[in-house]
């Protein structure tokens, strides 16, 4: 049976094996020039976008037709006040 190894005991050298050939070249990062993003690309979670501004569009319909009917029904009760006055002299 052979002796297990203390992995602990082993030397390791202190050097990334990149840093111990002297002769190769060292790499270098180099600018690619300006990056551009396409907006385009469809993202992983499919936007709901569309659905918000129909939402909205909905509500604010709804709010508005109430606000036509309010101002409706005030409209006619001044006329209906206004004739009552002239029929009362």
């Amino acid at each position: 049976m052979e002796k297990a190894q203390n992995c602990a005991s082993q030397q390791r050298p202190k050097r990334s094996a990149g840093q111990t050939n002297r002769q190769e070249k060292q790499a270098a990062i180099v600018s690619a020039g300006p990056l551009t993003i396409n907006m385009r690309v469809k993202s992983i979670h499919p936007s709901d976008w569309a659905e918000h501004i129909s939402m909205v569009v909905i509500i604010a319909a709804f709010i508005s037709f109430l606000g036509i009917c309010v101002l409706s029904l005030s409209a006619i009760k001044a006329v209906m006040v206004y004739y009552e006055k002239l029929r009362l002299q």
